[in-house]
């Protein structure tokens, strides 16, 4: 596996406690049985619920002395905002932390994360903080069922053959969430071997995969240059540019449409103009209906119906 290196910001805890590593690979050599190997990504001079993880959870007690945190192995991906803590990590560090990101399709903001197995597999996402050390190694106890689910697929797939050898192989994959399923690709092109019809649906997974990550590294070149410009004629030149991105696009991901329609929403949320921004949430969500940002897409898109809008055309409830 390739060798990526990590900026850490964690205090060192004992060999038999949770165990920080400089980087992925070192975490994954050290690993084994059915321990785990913990990627977060992760904002810890800024981001408040990050904040809380590092400091309250990983850094309580009962993580240091091994209660909770034995046989957990972490590294973490961070991103700094302080203009020292970026200059600590360095551009090159920064670019390489930008692509791990987009390479897990992560789309739940900061923290996340990933957990893999001895092997270096991902199985399962945890997605932000918990109020106790108690109710956050709940969370990673209900996220290791997951690695058990897919273990017992697998194995149910041993010895069967042809389509029925692909649907248990598929079984096996769809336990985990789709931005995880690329990360096997010798059962996606096992499937796509065994199911030359693409009943099960896996024909070009892994090309769409690939194709999400670069079309997702342009667009946020792109929307890197709108910070700090939100005049009107900055938001409506704005616009016409993401515009002709989605445009231009070969292919475009549905989720990758998705952000796009949603950063024209949230530019016409500044400009005011709320019906606009309803109609690119509507937008938005037709892009990409099962997405993970698809339910919060779904509550603005209801508020709107039912309370915004009918507000601000003076309608009574």
């Amino acid at each position: 596996m390739k060798k990526i290196l990590f900026a850490l910001m964690l205090s060192c805890l004992s060999a038999d406690a949770l165990t920080q590593h400089k980087d992925f690979d070192s975490a994954v050599a050290a690993a084994t049985g059915d321990e785990v190997v913990m990627l977060s990504f992760t904002g810890t001079d800024w981001c408040p619920a990050c904040i809380h993880l590092h400091n309250t959870i990983f850094g309580h007690t009962s993580f240091a002395a091994g209660d909770f945190g034995k046989g957990l192995h972490l590294t973490e991906v961070v991103f700094p905002r302080l203009p020292e803590a970026v200059a600590a990590v360095g551009k090159e560090q920064m670019d390489a932390n930008e692509r791990l990101f987009e390479a897990y399709h992560i789309t739940t903001g900061l923290p996340t994360i990933i957990l893999h197995d001895a092997n270096g597999k991902p199985f399962a996402t945890v997605v932000g903080t918990r109020r106790t050390p108690e109710e956050y190694r709940a969370a990673l106890d209900e996220a290791l069922k997951l690695r058990t689910a897919r273990n017992e697929k697998l194995a149910a797939a041993e010895g069967l053959q042809g389509m029925e050898r692909a649907r248990a192989l598929a079984a096996a994959l769809a336990v985990m969430s789709e931005n995880l399923r690329d990360k096997y690709p010798e059962l996606v092109t096992e499937i796509e071997r065994l199911d030359p019809q693409n009943e099960l649906g896996y024909a070009g997974f892994l090309d769409r995969g690939k194709r999400y990550a670069e079309q997702m590294r342009a667009f946020y070149a792109l929307t890197d240059t709108f910070v700090g410009h939100y005049a009107p004629e900055d938001i409506a030149r704005q616009h016409e540019q993401l515009a002709a991105f989605l445009a231009g696009l070969d292919l475009p991901h549905p989720e990758v449409a998705q952000q796009v329609y949603s950063a024209m929403a949230d530019g016409y949320g500044l400009s005011r103009d709320y019906a606009k921004m309803h109609e690119y949430h509507i937008k938005a969500l037709e892009a990409a209906p099962d997405s993970k940002s698809a339910k919060r897409l779904r509550g603005n898109i209801e508020y709107y119906d039912k309370t915004l809008l009918p507000m601000l055309r003076g309608e009574k409830n």
